[in-house]
């Protein structure tokens, strides 16, 4: 982590709440024997796990004893069926896309880990650029 402990993009307060998540794990597994994947349960700008529609839709797809294959599943079928594809900024947030109810790759990708987060689910994706040359 760089200076004052922080991950890059974490929400400030984040980092403090750490300790908490170790010790009191917030769904499926033993956060306390995964440590390295706390950095997945947290809020990012745009990974605004904790907004009120992202926690309702989440719910209303993962029931609390659905495993986290499943529930992977059910959030990629839900946004693939009812996210449009269309270029959108990469800096909205999951939130907004859920709101809009559109979005690039990117925006549907941090719709579901936002979705999964919200569940108790430690997500995370990367984004990769592939050429036209290489496509």
């Amino acid at each position: 982590a760089p200076a004052g402990g922080m991950t890059p993009g974490l929400v400030a307060g984040d980092a403090a709440r750490s300790e908490a998540l170790l010790l009191e794990p917030r769904s499926r597994f033993r956060l306390a024997d995964y440590p390295h994947m706390l950095n997945f349960l947290f809020a990012t700008d745009t990974c605004d796990f904790g907004h009120p529609d992202i926690v309702a839709l989440s719910r209303q797809l993962i029931t609390p004893t659905c495993s986290a294959k499943r529930a992977a599943s059910i959030v990629r079928d839900w946004v693939a069926e009812n996210i449009l594809y269309t270029f959108q900024p990469m800096s909205d947030s999951a939130s907004a896309t859920l709101a809009k109810r559109e979005g690039m790759c990117a925006n549907k990708a941090n719709l579901q880990v936002a979705l999964m987060r919200a569940a108790g689910i430690p997500s995370g994706f990367v984004v990769t650029y592939i050429s036209r040359q290489v496509y």
